[in-house]
This record gives C-alpha cells, structure tokens and sequence, in this order.
C-alpha cells in the first residue's frame, strides 16, 4: 500500500522542475574568473578590534575587504567602526568603504561618510582617523547636527586629546552655522 501511495504521489503531485543549465553557463564562468583573480585576496566578515593607552577601545566590522598590494592596507566594503572613549562616551562610523592599516589602525572612511557620538550628527565625503597623532580629519560636505545647531563646512579636524575642533572652508564656501534655542 505505501509502496502505490509513493508511486501515486509522484507521479500526479510532485511537480518537476527543468532548469536549463546552458543558459547559466556564461554567468558560471564570469563569477568563476572573479573569483580566481581574488580569492586569495578576499577576507569576508572582517571584524578588527584594538585599544590605545589611553584605554579606549576602537573595533572596526565590514562585510568583505581585499588585502592591498601593501599588506597592512584592507580596502573595506561596507565599514562600520565604533571608537569607545575611556570616559565612556561612544562614536559609531559608518561609510561606503574603507581602507584600514592593520599595524597602526588607521583608518579612511570613504563615501557616504555617517558619525553620530551622542545626539550629533555629522555626515561627509570622508574621513580619516589617525591613531597616531590622535586627529580626526573629517572633509568633503560636512553637515553638522545636533539638537539645537546645524553647521555645513568643506573641512573639520579634530584633536582626538584635547577635544579641540577646528571648522574650515575653502575661500569660495562659507561655514554656515544655524542655531535654534
């Protein structure tokens, strides 16, 4: 009885599928050159983390990267970083791309630059944050925003010890700062 019941089943209710391989041939074979040319390269859910002697903690997370000819350099997809203060405090990174030293921990954030620390806000072109001379430079369409300012500018650093922030433009952009109390 099982054995028909099976055979019936087959036969009037599964449902075949015909796929045609040959047209999936030509996609096969471009994801298969790819794949040669960086395999070796290709490090996917990358996931660095690091602290300074300060004690603030800095991890740096990207759904894939490719190790550069200069082996300490990581060209990033998707970064997101997130730098831990020793007083507590928290900022969270988030760009395009990113390149990432792995000896110093460097790192240039690259397109669709977003960084929030608290209740602001600052978006731009990019980023680059240098552990070494403990600086943020921070360029390329900035806009500020927190809960009571809003400031566009061409060039923001940043002294990473002091807190100092320096707000430039070039000669034919101004800095605009808009207050609300």
């Amino acid at each position: 009885m099982i054995v028909i019941l099976f055979f019936f089943y087959k036969k009037y209710y599964e449902k075949e599928s015909k796929i045609d391989l040959k047209s999936y041939e030509p996609l096969k074979e471009n994801l298969e050159e790819k794949n040669l040319a960086v395999q070796d390269n290709l490090i996917t859910d990358l996931n660095y983390f690091s602290k300074d002697i300060n004690n603030n903690l800095y991890t740096i997370k990207a759904d894939y990267g490719f190790i550069n000819e200069n082996s300490e350099i990581i060209e990033m997809t998707n970064p997101t970083a997130k730098i831990i203060l020793n007083d507590g405090g928290i900022i969270t990174i988030a760009a395009k791309k990113a390149l990432y030293n792995q000896q110093n921990y460097n790192s240039n954030f690259i397109e669709n630059v977003k960084i929030r620390y608290d209740d602001k806000i600052v978006t731009a072109n990019r980023m680059d944050l240098d552990f070494i001379s403990n600086n943020v430079k921070i360029y390329g369409d900035i806009l500020y925003k927190d809960i009571f300012r809003t400031l566009s500018s061409e060039y923001l650093d940043i002294d990473l010890k002091t807190k100092d922030i320096l707000i430039n433009s070039n000669n034919e952009r101004k800095v605009n700062l808009k207050t609300s109390y």
